[in-house]
């Protein structure tokens, strides 16, 4: 079976294939062949909860997603996936803002715009009266490539998991807004003597909810937006900004949150005290 190496993806990924280091770009075209001799194996399954078409390999690090059509197998995506090295900084740092919107851009337009099957459909943009409304109330201008994404792409609903917060009117993963909640920070707890971890600080929101308390956070004080994570109230700062972070998300580097050699720690991060005997 012949095989048509095709590539569907913005250029960040394109790139990270074009420089594959040999031994890499060896485990690659093996698995190429695997899957040219015997597509629709065993260890074969469908990549996403919503495409009945796209199929992914593994072998090593090496993950390919691929379509199998009559006469040949088109291999969409590929990817490298190894914790000890983490991600390509230097070709992150050389991606522009245009090409993550073009990338989030094609996600949406492929039914794609979340990594949940059961969010599919994405809200308007954002107007300019709720961006300045949002800037307002947080106090701090929001980072140019989220303005973007708010005003070009959705109000929300885009990216990790469920979905980036929305603004006035946009996306809500569950209960009070992105806005609502940071607005909730200065209020007191229901129970002074109640445990609670303390709010985050001005300027950083809840941005992305993971489920299970577990959330990506973004810092506006930082002029290109600096993400932190929250873990059921643990909450570190990292390095990472928020190019980065969907740079990482667009070549499926999230599934799990932000990985934890990320965590930056400082005076600002803060976890539960440790107790003895619980």
């Amino acid at each position: 079976m012949d095989v048509n190496i095709a590539h569907q993806l913005a250029h960040p990924a394109l790139r990270f294939r074009d420089y594959m280091p040999t031994a890499d770009r060896e485990m690659f075209l093996r698995l190429v062949g695997r899957i040219a001799a015997e597509p629709e194996g065993a260890d074969r399954h469908l990549a996403y909860t919503t495409d009945t078409v796209t199929r992914a390999a593994w072998e090593d690090h090496v993950m390919v997603h691929y379509v199998v059509t009559r006469f040949f197998v088109a291999v969409m995506e590929a990817d490298i996936y190894d914790v000890s090295r983490a991600f390509n900084e230097e070709m992150i740092s050389s991606v522009t803002d245009d090409e993550v919107l073009e990338a989030v851009k094609a996600r949406v337009r492929a039914g794609r715009p979340t990594d949940l099957g059961s969010h599919l459909l994405t809200p308007a943009p954002a107007s300019a009266e709720a961006l300045a409304e949002a800037e307002r109330i947080i106090g701090y201008p929001l980072p140019p490539l989220l303005r973007r994404l708010y005003t070009e792409v959705a109000n929300g609903g885009f990216g990790p998991f469920g979905g980036i917060e929305g603004l006035r009117d946009g996306y809500t993963s569950d209960g009070p807004s992105m806005l609502e909640m940071y607005l909730q920070y200065d209020e007191p707890g229901p129970d002074p003597e109640e445990q609670a971890p303390p709010s985050p600080p001005h300027g950083v929101l809840l941005v992305c909810n993971h489920g299970c308390a577990m959330w990506s956070m973004l810092d506006c004080r930082h002029p290109e937006g600096q993400m932190w994570w929250w873990d059921q109230g643990d909450r570190h700062k990292c390095d990472l900004t928020l190019r980065d972070w969907m740079i990482m998300w667009l070549d499926g580097r999230l599934e799990h949150g932000i990985p934890g050699h990320l965590a930056v720690e400082d005076e600002e991060s803060w976890c539960w005290p440790e107790t003895d005997g619980l």
